[in-house]
């Protein structure tokens, strides 16, 4: 039985639970060419290959069948504004405070990049720090990058998983340095 008599069968309840599914990827192929680009737009050359250099392929999948039967839609880095360039570097750190919060935190995210913008989220414990990254996320937007201390829950777990998810750039500070 071929790969394509696999699927059909597979949905019309002829087989188990078993799923053969080839898989393949490839590097970032434009189907226009920089000429075509230009002519359709009626823009210079340059404009055109510089249009093709920044445009992204970020979630394009294709197939053979009804997407439905495959694909989840779950692209995460497109729902929100992406914050990139020179400014889209942020950096972030957990605060801790004696005294608490109307909402009885004594911690707090603060998010920070070069302009000096800043966005400071409250936690009740240092666990709450994934739940500030989707606050920022949908808030402000998707960071190019994170840089932030070695704290364990900003380098492993959900917060990574997060970062791993909307594609963010995640870079550390070397252990035990103050600065």
């Amino acid at each position: 039985m071929c790969k394509l008599d696999t699927v059909f069968a597979k949905k019309l309840g002829a087989l188990d639970d078993r799923t053969i599914a080839p898989t393949s990827t490839s590097p970032k192929e434009h189907n226009t060419t920089a000429e075509q680009l230009g002519r359709k737009w009626n823009v210079g050359l340059d404009i055109a290959k510089k249009t093709l250099k920044c445009t992204t392929q970020k979630g394009v999948r294709q197939t053979l069948y009804p997407i439905e039967w495959h694909f989840c839609t779950k692209q995460a880095q497109l729902r929100y504004r992406q914050l990139s360039g020179q400014h889209g570097r942020f950096y972030t750190d957990a605060f801790f405070s004696s005294h608490s919060t109307l909402s009885g935190g004594k911690m707090a995210q603060l998010y920070i990049n070069d302009l000096s913008f800043v966005k400071c989220y409250p936690m009740k414990q240092k666990s709450d720090a994934p739940d500030t990254l989707v606050r920022f996320i949908q808030e402000v937007g998707i960071p190019q990058a994170i840089h932030s201390d070695d704290a364990p829950d900003l380098m492993h777990g959900h917060f990574k998983q997060l970062c791993k998810d909307y594609q963010i750039h995640s870079t550390y500070t070397e252990p035990y340095s103050p600065w």
